[in-house]
């Protein structure tokens, strides 16, 4: 039972490890994300298109592009 405690929470910081440089290295979410996307986005989310909901999509999106990234890659490891 400790073994497949500890194996969980090994797992767990490595995921967490590889997801934090996945995220660093993709850079600004400007660079990757359209203005207008984000947007669209944000009024889908919120109802507006202010600047704080319009961070808030960019941050979403950004992280579901990081988690799909890491699921994608966790499915090709033998």
């Amino acid at each position: 039972m400790a073994q497949t405690h500890a194996r969980w929470v090994v797992k767990c910081a490595f995921f967490l490890l590889v997801s934090l440089v996945v995220g660093r290295s993709l850079g600004g979410e400007e660079t990757y994300i359209s203005h207008d996307f984000a947007r669209k986005v944000a009024v889908l989310i919120t109802g507006e298109s202010n600047i704080e909901p319009l961070y808030d999509a960019y941050f979403y999106m950004d992280f579901a592009i990081v988690l799909l990234e890491q699921m994608f890659e966790n499915l090709s490891l033998p």
